[in-house]
């Protein structure tokens, strides 16, 4: 038998093609979480809690023919990836789609489902009790928080501080959600 596809990271990018490949190939998917986490709806959990459950999507549920192995790849060599349960997993190719980086909560940082619940609920209390939110970065991650506080509380006073001289400078259209601009 061949070795597998092995793919390490089950985010966006990862969960796609390993699902994509399982009609052609023997899959095996790395990932330390319990399932794929929709991590742009995070910042829209933090301002709806009872929201947060829809974001995420076992990796059983979609990924029927592979196998997911949860845990952590700590080393790669040209024969396969050992892991940080010691185990090892020959590959015949290998995908790294690690992802990218945010700071939490725009990434959670939790392996499970329910802790990355349990996290959600925790920074929701700031922007519930407060009447002035300020928002550092004026970029996507910065913006969509920005607004997810002004629909569901648009009684609050929402500033975003950014270098930049306008909002998402490639953006040419209108802002949607008003808040107050200011340049730093």
């Amino acid at each position: 038998m061949s070795h597998p596809v092995v793919v390490i990271g089950g985010g966006y990018g990862g969960s796609a093609l390993a699902k994509a490949l399982t009609a052609e190939a023997e899959v095996v998917l790395i990932d330390p979480r319990d399932a794929f986490v929709n991590t742009a709806g995070s910042l829209r959990a933090l301002t709806r809690p009872d929201w947060g459950s829809t974001m995420f999507f076992p990796y059983a549920d979609f990924l029927t023919r592979g196998t997911v192995i949860r845990d952590r790849a700590v080393s790669v060599d040209p024969g396969g990836v050992t892991l940080a349960s010691g185990e090892r997993v020959e590959v015949g190719y290998l995908v790294l789609a690690t992802g990218s980086g945010y700071a939490y909560p725009a990434k959670p940082a939790a392996d499970s489902t329910e802790r990355i619940l349990d996290d959600l609920r925790l920074p929701h209390k700031e922007p519930a009790g407060a009447e002035r939110v300020l928002v550092l970065g004026a970029g996507p991650v910065g913006l969509e928080p920005a607004g997810e506080i002004k629909e569901v509380w648009p009684h609050k006073h929402v500033t975003v501080v950014d270098p930049a001289e306008r909002l998402l400078p490639a953006f040419d259209g209108p802002a949607i959600v008003p808040v107050e601009t200011v340049v730093a």
